[in-house]
């Protein structure tokens, strides 16, 4: 098959989704149908393969320059006055990591297959971006039914952890609103708040360089630096893409700053939907119990950490809740929840610009920050996973 055929046959599959999406009014979301397309056309009849994806060289794209380029991005999206002033968000986000796989650790033990439940729960809680991570080393292992399971959850934890952040993140702004201190602060603070791009950078990039081939050229040095120490790829890039930043070697945003945002987006969905044709409808049917208990953990872990560090924290629980449900999603979606949230919260209550901005600039950085801990805890889990599998679920285990 030519790599134009295998294009071809891969977009007008994502077309198609975008087109029943619009029929039932965008209830169901293009990439759901997709999805479904791919479990029927590709696991239920073979009409699309694996090789078909490969073909496409979606694979080499997004893995050779999509993943490493994303994950710097996503190092670098943050500045370190606000890194640094958000450690009870870091808290938040590990303990809801905790929770969530202690709660698919058990159903390991009980009611569920126990080397799903572990995979998935950690993928739960680390969002896209350690779904990405463990869909890139279950590749280099052959694990093709472990990667279509985990390709359905990046897209099932989207839907369900979308609207569950968002509904909770729009509850907690409006509960600020009400809190006087909050009222009180100085609109005039509020760009110390913000992401990266209006931090003050110590190296300033000439701006006749600033432009597509110093982006790539800086990010893939940097990522081809952390190859050769031997260095695991998803904690340098997440590492390094940090440090850039702060440094004003690149941008926060360097993904879009050189046009490639879009397409290294689609790439990089196409290729987590990659192992859906290898299950087909049966296989599908056996699993969607413990997707869905799976998803569950998700909500009930970020609900379990609201209650246990609200008192501590001196938070309010929905705060707690909403921060942690962000690692549902995962940057960039992180981003893009809060301001849909901080429009739609100053919409319904007529607040002004100002007390909009200033909602969305204290919302903004623990939204964002709280993926940075639940991307690198699942990546350190995997490194030692085959270890707790064999103590823990073996059949040789003393605990089995």
């Amino acid at each position: 098959m030519s790599t134009y055929v295998a294009i071809l046959m891969i977009c007008a599959v994502f077309i198609v989704g975008e087109i029943l999406s619009k029929l039932v009014s965008y209830k169901v979301t293009g990439y759901v149908f997709a999805m479904i397309i791919l479990i029927i056309v590709g696991g239920q009849f073979g009409l699309i393969t694996t090789e078909t994806f490969n073909n496409t060289l979606f694979v080499d794209v997004a893995y050779g320059f999509g993943v490493p380029f994303a994950i710097t991005c996503f190092g670098g999206s943050i500045p370190f006055k606000s890194f640094k002033g958000e450690w009870k968000t870091c808290v938040i986000a590990i303990a809801a990591v905790v929770f969530i796989v202690a709660l698919g650790a058990i159903a390991g033990f009980t009611v569920l297959d126990k080397v799903t439940a572990l995979y998935g729960s950690v993928e739960v809680a680390g969002g896209t971006q350690a779904g990405l991570i463990f869909l890139a080393q279950l590749k280099e292992t052959g694990e093709q039914k472990i990667a279509a399971i985990i390709a359905i959850l990046m897209t099932g934890q989207v839907l369900v952890g979308y609207p569950a952040c968002g509904y909770a993140l729009k509850k907690a702004m409006v509960k600020r609103l009400g809190d006087e201190s909050f009222n009180n602060f100085s609109v005039a603070g509020t760009g110390e708040l913000l992401l990266v791009d209006n931090s003050k950078k110590l190296i300033k990039v000439p701006e006749f360089l600033a432009n597509n081939f110093y982006y790539v050229f800086a990010v893939l040095a940097l990522c081809y630096i952390g190859e050769i120490t031997g260095i695991s790829m998803f904690v340098w890039d997440l590492l390094i893409g940090f440090i850039a930043a702060q440094l004003g070697l690149i941008d926060g945003d360097s993904l879009n700053k050189v046009g490639s945002g879009g397409f290294i987006d689609a790439t990089m969905f196409a290729i987590i939907l990659m192992d859906l044709v290898t299950i087909n409808l049966k296989d599908f049917a056996g699993i969607l119990p413990t997707l869905i208990a799976l998803l569950a953990f998700g909500v009930i872990g970020c609900a379990v950490a609201g209650v246990v560090l609200a008192k501590p924290m001196k938070m309010p629980f929905v705060d707690i809740f909403a921060i942690g449900l962000a690692c549902l999603n995962g940057y960039p979606l992180t981003v893009k929840i809060v301001d849909e949230c901080a429009e739609i919260v100053g919409q319904e209550n007529s607040l002004s610009e100002e007390t909009r901005d200033y909602l969305l600039s204290f919302y903004k950085p623990k939204v964002v920050i709280s993926g940075m801990p639940d991307t690198g805890i699942p990546e350190k889990g995997y490194r030692n996973y085959n270890v707790i599998v064999f103590l823990l679920f073996s059949e040789d285990s003393i605990f089995v």
